[in-house]
């Protein structure tokens, strides 16, 4: 790879930084590439330098680096009236130089405004290259006529010129303006790798961001696919990706191809198998038509014995039916009887509710009484605690009174005033309490009353429930008897007026003159069965005679019909038409001289196929190379020397190329006269022997091998004829290319018409050859004399077979007519027994129901109203007795309240005086008025306090006896004045004994509501559902014995008429049974029926219906024995042949053979598919089963030709993409041996710095099987990978399924030993990342030179341009380890950075230092000059300055 040895700039940059005529020099002090630093400050252009340095290798605008980062665009550097020039002196390994340069230059020399739209594109682009001469003038990089140094005279056409004419000279030089993929091939030929600058685009994109090389890496094998991306040769990896894409379509194929093959070869045995099943299937049928004709007479003569077991059956059914009248009559009166003693038993539950109910209430009374005493004792000891509280005040008032005793009047007035307020308080205190038990008494009265209104509402809303209940029953039995009548006069049954009694009896009649004649005609139809069962068995003998001469004939017959469809079929041909010279084609007679053309045909297309193949790959190279070149190719001789030349580093073009490019083609036909052996050779530059030695080719035709100086020392002038004009002149080249395509197309499509067409010959001779071998003994006339044979046979025994059939349908048509008689009469009576069952139950339900019901609706609406009436005039009682009630509680509260405040005031007042008649509030103002005159003439504070304390704890007192009721408060005044009630203890005990007698009474009212409840649950248990009662009809009855009494003489009335209910049961059992036994019996002639359920029962019974039933189940078994046999035989025969169709379609319905090829194989096994999942498979294929069979087997053989290609096209795919990954794989173990540390650097000394591995190689045999199922996934799939890199990774990813290990020496002072993995590098700081970066960038360079090259010795990396690095590394340990791995892997590192870390800087041998200073002559104009007095504008200067040292 090419080290960078100058940088030169000319005329370009933006108006306020360019650079004119500037070199910047990055080698040593021995002149050759050293690693450098471009040293500028921020804004002073080293982006700009760095852009346009790699825009020279990268042309496409989308790679320009200051778009990038500042977007800034290559249009912006070259300003209007500039000839811009960017140049880049390169040496290679072994010395040799190498020039490569850009020109820029606006059209008119002037730029647009929209430059940087769409007036870019009149920028002017140019590359040329230059392997520098001293010899020749002009071709060194010092004396080359750039824009400064030729005063402006040169232009960019002038240069062009000037290059062109260098290699007129013998100079290896090339321009290419063209397009970038011209350049690009131009420096490829010198050995020099553009893609590699890719990468460097990239890491620029970000000052020192080589380490975002690897921040993607997160596994082993991301690394491996990155490492094979960059040290890939897509010049190596294009071909193979190249024909796996050209081969894909076929290889796609072979799955198809495998299919249809398994097709063919899968199809034959079983086709084979459905056409033996069929013939047996038509041998079973015959004799089991036969058996099927038998069973279906047998079958007729038991329905019918059937049928006259349904006529018993019904007349049994009657009689049933008149009993369960009677029955149900009896039952109802039994159901009477029951109802009474039900009724009774209610009577009886009632009496005993009354019982309870008035025990219940003498018990509560008990209670009441005994809960007043109790509460009367505990009111005892408050109205003791009151008169205690009473009598200190009385004291304290007495105290009062001594000392106020000159205050005595106003004393007594007040006494006199409380006594009248005591009075006062006494009468209102009586009044409520008068008015408070008024209250009391109204108020049970109201809740009495309301009480009752409820009872008779429910009671007369539970009547009316009953009566609606019972109305809309009785409607229902009126309206559905209403009904039943009118669809019997609807149905015919009954006449529109006529009587229900008079339609029995007419109906009776009307059934015994049925049976009557059925009997008759049982007997006539008995005489024909015999007859039609002897025609029967003359019709039988007839059918299997025909079938059988039918059978033989359809054979015969189809064999030809087959043999002759096949015959014109494939005769139908216009090929063979041709062939044969023929208008039309008979088979028969000139089939084996079809064949024998047809594979003279096929040897014939074969060899034209050659021709066109050999003359269409000459095509092919002729377009390719037109299209990429512009020119027709050399001779392929000629390209071989070429590219051994380029191998061996030596720059070599084709004499054709050369001439186009170098010489003016007017001068062409004069060299091409004089000079043919030079132009149709090889011309390089430098001693062609030193080149011829250096290179080792096996050639088949001559190769002139020619110095590029040839064409001025020409030779004697010769003729030469030819070549055509595009081989050497491009404005040729466009119609050429078009005369090219045409024939190529052309030539393209006659193979393909060729080969359709070999294949379809193949398969006519194949189809003709099947033919003739199917051809029976005696051919198609002897085969014809067969089926005339076979047809006579058939017509004599159809003549016998018809007269059989006519005496058959003779006698089975008077059968028929006696049955349709016999059935007429059948059905006549079935329909007479329906409508006499219908007319009976209707009469009997007339009379035992609906009449009844009539009366009782004409009596129900009049017992509703008056029910109505009363609920509502209950409901009235009801609301107004809620809303007294409600108002006599809120009197009794207000009454309640008002006396105990009273009350509470009374206890602190003296005794009353009579006869005052003042009310309380005047006697109340009369206290306050004498208590404030007392006050004013007496204020005795400390008694009067006392004597308030005294009133108060009264008022306390008082309370809790105000609060007892009046009825104990009376009660407790009454205990407290006797003995008991004076002594504390005997109160006590007193309280405790009738608190016990309360527990007691208290328990008894639980046993009394326990017995009520008990009382009021056997009611309800005895009271009917939705009604009162559960009848109307009973006695009057005393008490609760005589109710019981009378229950028990119904229940005994009951018991007797269910004897006699059992009694008519048992008759109706009977005659149930009898028609059970008819029902059975006819039942078991159908079962017997049913065993023969697939056949259907013929016109006429033969043979005789038994009276017994075992007789007639052995009859059946036997016949259906014999049936079972021969339809065994046939359903076996039918089942293996359904089996086989089923499997057959099943098979072939399977989904991987729904996809083939749109050949003539693939068509015709999909139209085989079709037929074979087909619902006609057994009729379309069974019966044509050989010829199928035949057919699949000559494509299954012309389709295993076709795998056989398409297996030699996927070995060739596989061997060389299995290749590639063994030399990936080698690359991979190299990779770590390049990387292996310098002498000389400490512990890491010959330490590898990267080892990079596959976990466990793959052999040679397993890479092949892995990349082959690669390519099948792929190309099953429909994804073929574009690019060639990718695949390659692929494959090896596809090849090693262990996976890789990848580790690296993570960059430290003290060199650890310890191996990081790979994807760890994206955690470290960012001076570890970079170092560890650039460490293993340099290896991958040297590792991608290697592989361009070919040679591992000599080999260099290259350069590595970075912009400013040292921002993120400065660590100069770290930067010695950067450039000792560089100089081991040949790789000039070359850093543009601004930074003022003069240590970091010094550790590099060359530095070249720039600074930008403004012009003094032009403000705002720059131009850039190594020498101020050379300069001719003088308007800004940036200098240089260079220094460069010995390295340590």
């Amino acid at each position: 790879m090419f080290r960078l040895r100058r940088f030169y700039l000319d005329s370009i940059g933006v108006a306020d930084n360019r650079f004119s005529d500037l070199t910047v020099d990055l080698t040593d002090r021995a002149g050759e590439p050293a690693d450098s630093i471009v040293w500028l400050r921020n804004g002073a252009g080293k982006t700009t330098m760095l852009s346009l340095l790699l825009a020279l290798i990268l042309p496409d605008r989308r790679d320009f680096l200051a778009t990038r980062t500042k977007k800034r665009t290559l249009e912006d550097l070259v300003l209007g009236p500039d000839t811009s020039h960017v140049v880049a002196e390169w040496v290679d390994p072994i010395g040799q130089l190498l020039l490569t340069g850009a020109i820029y230059e606006w059209d008119n020399r002037t730029r647009p405004r929209d430059y940087n739209a769409a007036g870019k594109e009149r920028l002017r682009r140019t590359w040329w290259c230059v392997s520098p001469d001293p010899t020749v003038e002009g071709s060194t990089l010092d004396d080359l006529p750039f824009t400064l140094r030729s005063k402006g005279n040169v232009n960019r056409d002038g240069f062009r010129a000037h290059v062109r004419g260098l290699a007129a000279q013998g100079v290896n030089a090339v321009v290419a303006d063209q397009s970038i993929a011209e350049w690009h091939r131009a420096l490829r030929e010198r050995r020099f790798d553009p893609e590699l600058f890719h990468y460097f685009t990239e890491v620029n994109a970000a000052e020192g961001g080589i380490d975002g090389l690897f921040s993607t890496i997160d596994s082993p094998g991301a690394f491996v696919r990155y490492l094979l991306r960059f040290t890939g040769d897509r010049q190596r990896m294009q071909p193979v990706r190249d024909l796996l894409a050209e081969t894909a379509v076929e290889i796609a194929k072979r799955p198809t191809y495998l299919v249809e093959q398994d097709f063919c070869v899968q199809a034959q045995p079983r086709v084979s198998a459905l056409g033996e099943a069929h013939e047996k299937v038509l041998t079973a049928t015959s004799a089991h038509e036969t058996r099927r004709e038998i069973a279906a007479g047998y079958k007729r003569a038991l329905l019918d014995a059937a049928t006259a077991a349904d006529a018993m059956r019904r007349i049994a059914l009657t009689r049933h039916e008149t009993i369960e009248a009677e029955h149900k009559e009896v039952r109802n009166t039994g159901d009477s009887a029951r109802r009474r003693r039900d009724e009774y038993l209610r009577l009886a539950a009632e009496f005993r509710v009354r019982a309870a109910e008035t025990a219940l209430s003498a018990t509560r009374e008990q209670v009441t009484r005994l809960r007043l005493e109790v509460d009367a004792w505990v009111a005892v000891a408050d109205l003791v605690s009151m008169t205690i509280a009473q009598a200190e005040l009385e004291i304290r008032e007495a105290a009062l009174a001594a000392a106020a005793e000159g205050a005595l009047p106003l004393v007594e007035a007040l006494d006199h005033a409380k006594s009248v307020l005591a009075t006062a308080l006494d009468n209102a205190i009586a009044e409520a309490e008068t008015a408070l038990a008024e209250c009391h008494r109204r108020l049970d009265s109201a809740n009495a009353g309301k009480s009752a209104a409820e009872r008779m509402r429910r009671a007369h809303h539970e009547e009316q429930v009953v009566l609606d209940s019972e109305q809309r029953e009785h409607n229902r039995t009126v309206l559905r008897f209403t009904d039943a009548t009118n669809a019997a006069v609807a149905d015919g049954v009954l006449g529109e007026h006529e009587r229900l009694d008079a339609a029995v009896t007419r109906l009776t009649r009307s059934e015994l003159a049925a049976i009557t004649s059925i009997n008759g005609l049982v007997g006539e139809q008995r005489a024909l069965v015999g007859a039609v069962e002897e025609a029967v068995g003359a019709q039988r003998v007839a059918r299997t005679v025909t079938s059988r001469a039918v059978d033989r004939h359809r054979v015969v017959a189809g064999e030809l019909a087959a043999l002759e469809t096949r015959a014109a079929r494939i005769g139908d041909n216009a090929r063979l038409r041709i062939l044969l010279q023929a208008d039309s084609i008979d088979l028969a007679e000139s089939g084996d001289d079809a064949v024998a053309l047809l594979h003279q045909a096929i040897a014939a297309t074969d060899s034209t196929m050659v021709d066109v193949r050999a003359a269409k790959a000459d095509d092919t190279r002729a377009v390719l190379a037109l299209e990429t070149t512009g020119l027709m190719p050399p001779r392929r001789e000629v390209s071989e020397v070429v590219d051994a030349l380029a191998s061996a580093g030596f720059t070599a073009h084709s004499g054709w190329r050369y001439l186009a490019e170098n010489v003016p083609i007017e001068e062409h036909r004069a060299l091409i006269d004089e000079l043919p052996e030079v132009v149709d050779g090889v011309i390089v530059y430098g001693d062609p022997a030193d080149a011829a030695a250096r290179i080792e080719v096996e050639l088949d035709d001559v190769v002139v091998l020619s110095p590029a100086t040839v064409f001025r020392n020409r030779r004697e002038p010769r003729v030469v004829l030819g070549p055509v004009p595009a081989r050497h002149d491009p404005a040729e080249a466009k119609s050429e290319l078009g005369r090219r395509q045409e024939r190529l197309a052309g030539r393209s499509q006659l193979l393909v018409r060729l080969e359709a067409q070999r294949r379809s010959d193949e398969s006519l001779a194949g189809q003709i050859e099947a033919w003739v071998a199917d051809l029976p003994t005696g051919g198609l006339v002897g085969l014809r004399r067969r089926v005339g044979i076979a047809a006579d046979a058939v017509a004599k025994a159809k003549d016998a077979e018809q007269k059989a059939d006519e005496r058959l349908e003779e006698l089975r048509e008077r059968l028929a007519g006696v049955r349709e008689r016999l059935a007429d009469e059948q059905t006549s009576l079935a329909r007479l027994t329906e409508q006499l069952r219908r007319t009976t139950h209707l009469d009997t339900e007339n009379r035992e129901e609906v009449e009844p019901a009539n009366a009782r609706l004409a009596a129900i609406p009049g017992l509703l109203q008056a029910a109505g009436e009363e609920e509502a005039a209950a409901k009235a009682r009801y609301h107004e007795a809620d809303e007294l009630i409600e108002g006599l509680k809120d009197r009794i509260r207000e009454l309640s309240a008002r006396r105990r405040e009273w009350s509470n005031s009374r206890a602190v007042l003296p005794r009353a005086e009579p006869g005052t008649e003042l009310s309380v509030e005047a006697a109340s103002a009369a206290v306050r008025e004498a208590e404030f005159q007392l006050r004013e003439r007496f204020p005795e504070s400390e008694l009067r306090r006392a004597l308030l304390e005294a009133e108060g704890k009264v008022t306390r007192a008082a309370d809790p006896w105000n609060r007892h009721t009046q009825p104990v408060r009376a009660r407790a005044s009454e205990l407290a004045a006797g003995s008991v009630g004076s002594d504390r203890e005997l109160r006590t005990e007193e309280a405790a004994r009738v608190r016990a007698d309360l527990d007691i009474a208290n328990q008894k009212v639980g046993a009394a509501a326990n017995e009520h409840v008990t009382a009021e649950t056997e009611l309800r248990n005895a009271t009917p559902r939705g009604r009162l009662r559960h009848t109307e009809q009973v006695m009057d009855v005393a008490n609760r014995v005589h109710a019981q009494r009378l229950a028990s003489e119904a229940n005994e009335e009951a018991t007797r008429i269910q004897l006699r209910v059992g009694q008519l049961e048992r008759d109706r059992d009977a005659a149930k049974g009898e028609a059970e036994r008819a029902r059975t019996r006819g039942g078991m002639l159908r079962d017997q029926a049913d065993r023969l359920r697939d056949i259907e029962p013929a016109p006429a019974p033969t043979g005789t219906v038994p009276d017994d039933d075992e007789d007639i189940r052995a009859a059946v078994g036997d016949l259906a024995e014999a049936l079972d046999k021969v339809r065994t035989a046939y359903q076996n025969a039918a089942s293996v042949r359904s089996q086989r169709a089923d499997a057959l379609r099943t098979w072939a319905d399977d989904d991987r053979f729904a996809a083939v090829a749109e050949d003539e194989h693939g068509q015709a096994v999909r139209r085989l598919r079709e037929l074979f999942r087909g619902d006609q498979v057994i009729d379309r294929v069974g019966s044509r089963a050989g010829e199928l069979t035949e057919d699949l087997a000559v494509r299954g053989r012309a389709i295993g030709q076709q795998l056989e290609q398409v297996e030699a096209h996927k070995k060739n795919v596989v061997q060389r993409l299995a290749e590639l990954v063994d030399d990936a794989l080698t690359v991979l173990r190299r990779a770590s041996t390049l990387s292996e540390l310098p002498a000389g650097i400490g512990p890491w000394e010959h330490q590898r710095f990267l080892v990079v591995e596959a976990q466990q190689r793959p052999s040679k045999e397993q890479v092949t099987l892995r990349v082959g199922e690669l390519v099948d996934r792929m190309v099953s799939g429909g994804k073929i990978e574009l690019d060639a890199v990718e695949l390659l990774w692929r494959a090896t990813e596809a090849s090693v399924v262990e996976g890789f290990r990848a580790t690296v020496l993570k960059p430290a002072p003290d060199q650890p030993t310890a191996r990081t993995r790979v994807e760890d590098m994206r955690k470290w700081s960012g001076g570890e990342n970079l170092t560890a970066s650039l460490v293993l960038f340099c290896v991958m360079a040297r590792l991608r030179a290697e592989q361009r090259t070919g040679a591992k010795a000599g080999n260099a990396g290259g350069v590595v341009p970075l912009d400013n690095p040292l921002g993120k590394a400065n660590y100069l340990p770290f930067l010695d380890l950067q450039r000792r791995v560089a100089d081991a892997s040949g790789v000039q590192l070359v850093f543009w950075t601004g930074i003022g870390d003069l240590g970091a800087a010094t550790a590099f041998p060359r530095i070249a230092a720039m600074h930008k200073r403004p012009s003094a002559t032009r403000p705002g104009r720059a131009y850039v000059r190594s020498d101020p007095n050379s300069s001719f504008t003088g308007d800004q200067v940036v200098d240089v300055v260079t220094s460069v040292r010995h390295d340590p």
